[in-house]
């Protein structure tokens, strides 16, 4: 497989309130129900210019796990505009989800109503998670609350070269910003937290680094880090 994808950011205008306060939320301010008005996982490359059509609604995972599939890019594009998913990227996703849910459920007594509630109200992505606009969502009246998540996912990477041997090691990092809004547009909640990968995972040659992106080892140190990062937040920033 062509080596595309070195790198793999989002630009900071994808993640919502760049640089803006924290907002503590108050246990006995916590909703009952609460709609998931947003849920967004963006993983991005700057140097494949062939993908960035479709960088902004299907990360660049998607089209890799396809490629590994001997699917071309046109073949690809058609296949997504159509809604296919690869699995391991929704597996992805959904258990980025679960991790999430459950945790907010379990730690604030937080009750999220169905993902497909605000179906037909607001856009959905390809993996079927509510893309809305949160603020003007809770601004509506609508709904006693609103919770907008977003994730970013980044790798980096390094390589060392004894004696004709290569080993890479390979950095993930995951990005993750909450939001809950009540009734009236209330923020009731707002934080962003970043977590580093404690130690890098490291390969020996031969090692291509856009199957690493579609692996399983990939899927669950993505995992993982969506737990810790999502446990700092909880810690932090709720009373």
């Amino acid at each position: 497989m062509k080596r595309l994808f070195p790198t793999l950011l989002l630009p900071l205008c994808l993640l919502q309130a760049c640089g803006t306060s924290r907002v503590v939320l108050q246990r006995d301010h916590v909703p009952e129900a609460t709609v998931v008005g947003r849920f967004t996982v963006i993983m991005q490359t700057n140097e494949a210019e062939e993908a960035e059509e479709l960088a902004d609604t299907h990360p660049v995972t998607i089209m890799l796990e396809l490629a590994e599939l001997g699917i071309t890019l046109e073949q690809a594009k058609k296949l997504v505009a159509a809604g296919f998913i690869p699995p391991r990227y929704r597996r992805l996703v959904d258990g980025l989800y679960e991790v999430v849910s459950h945790t907010l459920e379990d730690r604030l007594g937080l009750r999220l109503l169905p993902v497909d509630y605000l179906r037909g109200k607001v856009p959905y992505n390809a993996v079927g998670y509510p893309q809305g606009p949160v603020e003007r969502l809770a601004a509506s009246g609508a709904y006693a609350s609103v919770l907008g998540v977003w994730m970013s996912v980044k790798c980096s990477r390094s390589s060392i070269t004894v004696l004709d041997r290569t080993t890479y090691k390979i950095y993930p990092e995951l990005t993750l910003q909450v939001e809950l809004r009540g009734r009236g547009g209330r923020l009731l909640w707002r934080d962003k937290e970043k977590t580093e990968a404690y130690a890098p995972h490291e390969f020996e040659e031969p090692f291509v680094f856009e199957a690493y992106l579609v692996s399983e080892t990939f899927n669950n140190a993505v995992r993982k880090l969506a737990e810790q990062t999502l446990e700092k937040i909880l810690l932090r920033s709720v009373r």
